[in-house]
């Protein structure tokens, strides 16, 4: 089962993803957006309950320092 991974970065992030993705690394399952206000248009309380209910989601918060992350669920 693949995991997908659903954030927000600026494009530049998304551009160094996409020629990393040319060089041949592999990227996983990703949908970016641009912006929190994009994403939250996107994804309504509805649809946040679908992703909830099918795959057993695990909200994380990501602090400025690398690998520290809060996890929930």
């Amino acid at each position: 089962m693949a995991t997908l991974t659903i954030g927000v970065s600026d494009l530049d992030a998304v551009k160094d993803r996409m020629k990393a993705a040319f060089r041949g690394e592999q990227q996983g399952c990703r949908f970016t957006f641009l912006s929190e206000e994009a994403l939250l248009a996107m994804l309504n309380p509805n649809r946040w309950a679908i992703l909830k209910a099918l795959t057993g989601l695990r909200i994380c918060r990501f602090n400025d320092s690398p690998g520290d992350a809060r996890c929930a669920g």
